[in-house]
Protein backbone atom coordinates (compact mmCIF):
# COMPACT_ATOMS: atom_id res chain seq x y z
CA UNK A 1 0.00 0.00 0.00
CA UNK A 2 3.13 2.64 0.87
CA UNK A 3 4.50 1.47 -2.57
CA UNK A 4 1.47 2.16 -4.28
CA UNK A 5 0.87 5.89 -2.58
CA UNK A 6 4.69 6.22 -3.29
CA UNK A 7 3.59 6.39 -7.16
CA UNK A 8 1.08 7.75 -7.14
CA UNK A 9 2.14 10.67 -5.74
CA UNK A 10 5.15 10.32 -8.14
CA UNK A 11 3.95 12.94 -10.88
CA UNK A 12 2.76 15.08 -8.14
CA UNK A 13 6.40 15.00 -6.46
CA UNK A 14 8.07 15.39 -10.02
CA UNK A 15 6.19 19.08 -11.22
CA UNK A 16 6.98 20.49 -7.75
CA UNK A 17 10.87 19.65 -8.56
CA UNK A 18 11.61 19.20 -5.17
CA UNK A 19 14.62 16.57 -5.31
CA UNK A 20 15.31 15.63 -2.19
CA UNK A 21 11.04 14.36 -1.65
CA UNK A 22 11.78 12.86 -5.00
CA UNK A 23 14.65 10.85 -3.02
CA UNK A 24 12.76 10.28 -0.72
CA UNK A 25 9.75 9.40 -2.42
CA UNK A 26 11.81 7.07 -4.76
CA UNK A 27 13.60 5.25 -2.22
CA UNK A 28 10.64 3.98 -0.48
CA UNK A 29 9.18 3.15 -3.32
CA UNK A 30 12.13 1.11 -4.39
CA UNK A 31 12.26 -0.44 -0.50
CA UNK A 32 9.10 -1.49 -0.93
CA UNK A 33 9.53 -3.55 -3.59
CA UNK A 34 13.22 -5.08 -2.49
CA UNK A 35 11.03 -6.29 0.44
CA UNK A 36 8.22 -8.54 -1.69
CA UNK A 37 11.07 -9.66 -4.45
CA UNK A 38 12.95 -11.24 -1.39
CA UNK A 39 9.94 -13.02 -0.41
CA UNK A 40 8.79 -14.06 -3.70
CA UNK A 41 10.87 -17.21 -4.63
CA UNK A 42 9.85 -18.47 -1.05
CA UNK A 43 5.97 -17.83 -1.27
CA UNK A 44 6.52 -19.40 -5.10
CA UNK A 45 8.32 -22.51 -3.92
CA UNK A 46 5.84 -22.83 -0.76
CA UNK A 47 2.48 -22.85 -3.32
CA UNK A 48 3.58 -24.16 -6.62
CA UNK A 49 6.12 -26.61 -5.22
CA UNK A 50 9.96 -26.75 -5.38
CA UNK A 51 10.35 -28.69 -8.14
CA UNK A 52 10.04 -26.39 -10.73
CA UNK A 53 10.88 -23.58 -8.82
CA UNK A 54 13.32 -21.55 -11.98
CA UNK A 55 10.43 -21.77 -14.34
CA UNK A 56 7.44 -20.85 -11.93
CA UNK A 57 9.45 -17.76 -10.45
CA UNK A 58 10.03 -16.72 -14.18
CA UNK A 59 6.76 -16.89 -15.24
CA UNK A 60 5.65 -15.09 -12.02
CA UNK A 61 8.11 -12.30 -13.08
CA UNK A 62 7.24 -11.96 -16.71
CA UNK A 63 2.82 -12.40 -15.93
CA UNK A 64 3.57 -9.10 -12.78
Amino acid sequence: MISALCLVAMPAVIRSQNLVLLFIVVGIAYWQYGGGLSLLPSYTADFFGAKHLGVNYGLELTIS
